[in-house]
């Protein structure tokens, strides 16, 4: 059996101004806009996204909150993660071999009219054909890479009915399909879009001037700080974000060709969105989203204090206290999804050997390591978080003596393990190197920590050529069974399984939660693959 750890799961958000908390400030609703002008909103992060085409994936939290912000989705998840509501589509009919899905499609939502895009016409059919299939087709001319999903694996093909239907057909029935349509790379584009910048050779636009029909549009990109003063708190919600953010667990990251990925970050440094005016599902109550990226953490909290912006994700621990007691700021904590992942590589020897995985688990403090985090870090209840923590299962014994005694009675020779540490991860992961090197020195391994860029981490695994990776990311998915799928399934050995475990039962659970009828069935299979993966 895989023996995993740590998993942590982290989040801690500040926002200045307002003692709301991050659901409450956050979500979108129908109501009419405010009659009086709203100040603009700054939120200032550590890191800029990746780009603004949530096709490839969308990596961080920056990513999914700008994803959810620019663009709709056919269906969403709801509030307690485990099923679907209509979004873009209105509803959905399911063929009796539940091979057909066909949905009934929302009329007269426009897409975004921008500084280089004035659409023509509303969203409908041929936008959902045409988002699917650059996802499902390699050859595609807009075929976006490192998408870090395999949806070809599940839809065989779309197609537009009439002017307000489309039919997706599977190739086997897949009880999580429409999980898999919330995922925030299902985000719905515009196809005439996508035809001008074809013509136009500028296909790398996607990233930079999405165009969808969210909330709010991108109004202009930056490489610098583009600050906004604080006129007094949000009077009413801003838009959706969902609990589960982003990311494919690995993946090599690549950019739509002409645009280097590192040049788009730098073009992202600052990225202003304004309101949709026209949104279907009510207008925004804030006139302006500002995003400003900047690494340095004591930066960012100066321009919280000063008002330069209103919210600011993951403080410094030793800032909270202050934080606190200031009252012009509220302080708000909640559990997250991202998570650090400690895979142990079950091809290699001694790592082959249960025992050997299960001593090296018994000497890891997880509490220890979850202070390493801050004052947000903690154990994970599962491998795979759930915002419900509906999955939860007991937690490996911490106990050196345990793991000395385990350790010994293997007889492995442990002088030289490799751990794999990417250097510019979701979270800062050195440190639990160190920790980890520390606790297992004091069962005489010798580990050599060896640093690579997060880039460059999804070719290293596909080697196989490492002994433990320390890895880290946020779950963009509330279909956890998908989630496993992709940590520990057969079939993503060199992808994005980094322990490389196969074993035939368990891909045997996998598709039976794939294959269940009901909801109930689903909920026990995944529950049962939690506890096997403790």
């Amino acid at each position: 059996m895989l023996k995993i750890s740590p998993n942590l799961a982290v989040g801690l958000v500040i926002a200045a101004g307002s003692a709301l908390s991050l659901s409450e400030s956050w979500a979108q609703t129908s109501e009419p806009q405010l009659a009086e002008a709203t100040p603009a909103l700054a939120i200032c992060l550590a890191s800029a996204p990746y780009g603004l085409d949530p096709a490839r994936g969308a990596t961080g939290s920056t990513s999914a909150m700008l994803s959810r912000a620019i663009f709709d989705t056919l269906v969403s998840v709801d509030a307690d993660g485990q099923a679907t509501e209509p979004r873009l589509a209105l509803g959905w009919d399911v063929s009796p071999d539940r091979l057909q899905y066909t949905f009934r499609l929302r009329q007269g939502v426009a897409f975004h009219k921008t500084s280089v895009f004035e659409p023509t016409r509303p969203f409908g059919p041929d936008d959902v054909v045409f988002t699917f299939n650059r996802l499902l087709d390699p050859a595609h001319p807009l075929a976006p890479n490192g998408t870090g999903t395999d949806i070809s694996e599940v839809i065989s093909a779309v197609e537009a009915l009439g002017n307000d239907q489309v039919r997706f057909t599977l190739k086997a029935p897949n009880s999580g399909f429409l999980l898999l349509l919330a995922r925030d790379f299902a985000a719905i584009q515009s196809a005439e879009y996508g035809e001008r910048l074809l013509t136009a050779r500028q296909a790398w636009m996607l990233d930079t001037n999405p165009v969808g029909t969210g909330a709010f549009s991108v109004a202009k990109i930056g490489s610098g700080f583009d600050a906004v003063k604080s006129q007094g708190p949000r009077r009413k919600p801003l838009f959706e974000v969902i609990a589960s953010s982003a990311g494919p667990v690995i993946r090599t990251l690549a950019s739509i060709p002409v645009l280097a990925e590192k040049n788009t970050r730098n073009l992202l440094k600052s990225i202003s969105l304004t309101a949709n005016a026209a949104y279907w599902d009510g207008a925004p109550y804030s006139e302006n989203l500002v995003i400003d990226a900047e690494p340095d953490i004591a930066e960012r909290y100066g321009r919280l204090v000063r008002g330069d912006c209103q919210i600011m994700p993951g403080p410094a621990e030793a800032d909270i206290e202050a934080l606190t007691r200031n009252p012009d700021v509220g302080v708000t904590e909640f559990a997250g999804t991202d998570t650090i992942y400690l895979a142990f590589n079950t091809e290699q020897a001694p790592l082959d050997d249960k025992w050997v995985r299960l001593a090296l688990s018994e000497a890891i403090d997880l509490d220890a390591l979850g202070r390493l985090q801050g004052p947000g870090g903690s154990p994970a209840g599962a491998l795979v978080q759930d915002a419900g923590n509906l999955f939860a299962v007991e937690r490996r014994i911490f106990n050196t003596d345990f793991a000395k005694a385990h350790l010994a009675d293997t007889g492995a020779n442990l002088q030289n393990l490799r751990l794999l540490v990417p250097v510019s991860a979701p979270g800062d992961t050195a440190p639990i190197a160190e920790n980890l090197a520390k606790a297992w020195g004091g069962l005489g391994v010798n580990v050599t920590i060896n640093k690579i860029l997060w880039a460059d981490m999804g070719s290293k695994l596909n080697t196989g050529d490492y002994d433990i990776a320390l890895l880290a990311w946020r779950a963009d998915s509330a279909d956890l069974a998908q989630n496993y799928r992709m940590v520990l399934s057969c079939d993503t050995i060199g992808k994005t399984n980094a322990s490389r475990w196969c074993d035939k039962p368990f891909m045997a659970d996998l598709k039976a939660i794939r294959d269940a009828k009901t909801q109930a069935d689903r909920v026990e299979g995944t529950r049962k693959i939690a506890q096997i993966c403790r």
